[in-house]
């Protein structure tokens, strides 16, 4: 075997080797809202790419990504193969087109033609992770300027001064809608709730566009809390609980009126009741204890030292004594203007400081009464150790102050108010954690920025490794002189092409004018034969034809071979000039890469 079959081999097994499909990935700044610019020359045109973006910014969660043609203009090609909606918007392109230059038929006005249209394809979207995110890029066709879009779907992040007057709002709207003090709570509550939530929302971020998880806008955000999931089940929840510490409440201190009398009486006002039915007997009592010399020690201790150390026996006594000098406890009114009702609307009347314990408003503190805003447990169990040590209590003679079991129903009564209390405040407990999912209803809120990168596919033998011109190595045959050759050619393209794309998804024009190729090139025959063949030029016989791709590697070739034959007359040494047509398949590579090959051989 020759040198020259040799090297066409060892070239034909590179250039197989050489053709595998490159990964192009162009890096994009989010920070910057720009595409890196050394990556800017390795814009593909023919061929997906990635996109690789990167960012700071740890507030986005996801990027979508749309891009359009500029200068667009009929009859060229703008997608490979457009699917429903990048058809729809080829079609507008073509309305918009059409108008402008009817309505610019004068002034043959192109610019203002272009300039008119904003119709963008979705290309993708991505979740951004850790600062990172990759879109798999649309196949641009060259020569082309192009717009890339980014929309970027960021957490709202207040000011920590703004977050903090935003949340503290939030708790206050909720606490007013469904505290334990709402007592005639109803569904169109929880209706204004949302809305009053919404609006505090919008107002402090401003009224900027906002979108839920799924990166839907969010034209309603008091819809939002109905639609999302967690956050209606969360709402639900509000009123049920609330509902709940309702019916709790009714067992505290409703009471009812019915065939001209008091036909319902709950455990507060049963607890008025018996300190007004025991009236003189506490009084009496309280009154002989606290001028005992006898109980003088007694009288310093605190009550009950686990509630609080620094609470006397002493003091308490005189608070209730306080309480029932100051105090008017029985229910005096009639039917018509006393109907149906809770026993805190009374509270005016009674000026009673117990009553104002009961319904949740006051509590002791040392001994002084503090206004509050939830029962307070601690001064109803005061209250009840003191009516236990009234009742236990001995005079120096061994006799009580009170007679056996005085005061069992009263303390009774305040242990069932303890025992409803501690279910309002489990039901309020459950509403407190509620609380925190809708004061942070902003987690899964988010607001949205974007910007274009503008890039093009102009392509320049520099950049792009000659896309107009290839080196074709391979076999020839030519039929008719039963020859074949061994060839290298030049294929010339009219339109640029990208050896590293799928040919087979090119359309229309294209497909013919980014396949096809004029070809020319020198041909050595190879083997011996019994004839008058010779070379028409001293490195082989040239020839001329046309080459068709297969895909990125093979491309078929038909066209004419020029080769000299003599004369076979002894005396005549004249040649004459002959053409054969030829078949061929060769392996196509860009010169540049040729050229490598060949340099790495030689």
């Amino acid at each position: 075997m020759n040198k020259q079959v040799i090297l066409a081999l060892l070239l034909l097994c590179s250039i197989c080797f050489g053709q595998k499909q490159k990964r192009i990935v162009i890096n994009l700044d989010v920070d910057a809202r720009e595409f890196k610019s050394e990556d800017l020359s390795k814009i593909p045109f023919d061929q997906h790419f990635f996109i690789y973006g990167k960012t700071k910014n740890e507030k986005i969660k996801t990027v979508e990504v749309r891009y359009k043609l500029i200068n667009y203009k009929p009859g060229k090609h703008y997608f490979f193969v457009p699917n429903e909606d990048e058809q729809e918007v080829i079609d507008s392109l073509k309305a918009v087109y059409k108008k402008r230059k009817a309505e610019n038929k004068d002034k043959d006005d192109k610019k203002e033609i272009n300039e008119n249209y904003d119709l963008y394809i979705k290309v993708d979207s991505a979740i951004v992770h850790n600062g990172s995110f990759k879109i798999f890029a649309p196949k641009l066709h060259p020569n082309e300027y192009y717009s890339f879009e980014f929309i970027f779907k960021e957490n709202i992040n207040l000011p920590e001064a703004e977050n903090k007057k935003l949340r503290l709002s939030l708790l206050t709207t909720i606490d007013g809608a469904v505290s334990y003090k709402n007592t005639n709570f109803k569904e169109s509550d929880i209706i204004r709730l949302r809305e009053n939530i919404s609006q505090q929302i919008e107002q402090a971020t401003g009224n900027v566009p906002l979108y839920d998880k799924d990166d839907k806008v969010i034209t309603d955000l008091s819809k939002l809390l109905i639609k999302d999931k967690s956050l209606k089940k969360s709402f639900d929840d509000l009123a049920n609980y609330n509902k709940k510490i309702v019916e709790a409440q009714k067992k505290l201190f409703f009471v009812d009126w019915k065939d001209n009398q008091w036909s319902k009486f709950e455990i507060a006002y049963k607890i008025i009741n018996e300190l007004s039915t025991n009236k003189e007997s506490a009084v009496n009592a309280i009154e002989s204890i606290l001028a005992s010399t006898f109980l003088s020690e007694e009288l310093d201790k605190p009550v009950n030292s686990v509630l609080d150390p620094e609470i006397t026996l002493k003091g308490m006594l005189e608070f209730i004594l306080n309480d029932y000098s100051r105090s008017e406890y029985g229910f005096q009114r009639t039917k018509t203007s006393f109907p149906t009702m809770y026993l805190d609307d009374v509270r005016d009347k009674s000026q009673s400081y117990i009553l104002e314990i009961l319904t949740g408003n006051a509590k002791i503190k040392g001994n002084i009464i503090e206004q509050t805003a939830k029962y307070d447990q601690q001064s109803a169990q005061l209250l009840l150790a003191t009516f236990i040590r009234i009742q236990n209590l001995k005079k120096e003679n061994g006799d009580s102050f009170v007679p056996a079991k005085k005061f069992e129903t009263l303390n009774s009564y305040f242990l069932k108010w303890l025992e409803q209390v501690r279910i309002i405040e489990s039901f309020q407990a459950d509403i407190d954690a509620e609380k925190e999912v809708n004061v942070n209803i902003l987690k899964d809120v988010y607001t949205s920025f974007s910007f274009t990168a503008d890039t093009d596919t102009f392509v320049t033998i520099d950049t792009k490794e000659t896309p107009y011109v290839g080196i074709d190595f391979g076999i020839l045959v030519a039929p008719e002189i039963s020859s074949t050759f061994l060839f290298e050619g030049l294929n010339f393209h009219i339109r640029p092409v990208n050896r590293n794309a799928k040919f087979s998804d090119l359309q229309g024009l294209d497909m013919w004018l980014k396949r096809t190729s004029i070809f020319f090139g020198v041909a050595q025959r190879v083997g011996s034969y019994d004839d008058n063949y010779k070379n028409l030029i001293g490195v082989g016989s040239p020839f001329v034809g046309l080459g068709f791709r297969i895909n990125r590697m093979i491309r078929l070739n038909g066209g004419f071979l020029f080769y000299k034959t003599e004369e076979t007359h002894p005396l005549s040494n004249a040649t004459n000039v002959e053409s054969t047509y030829f078949l061929s398949a060769s392996i196509d590579i860009e010169l540049k890469e040729a050229l490598k090959i060949l340099g790495g051989f030689l």
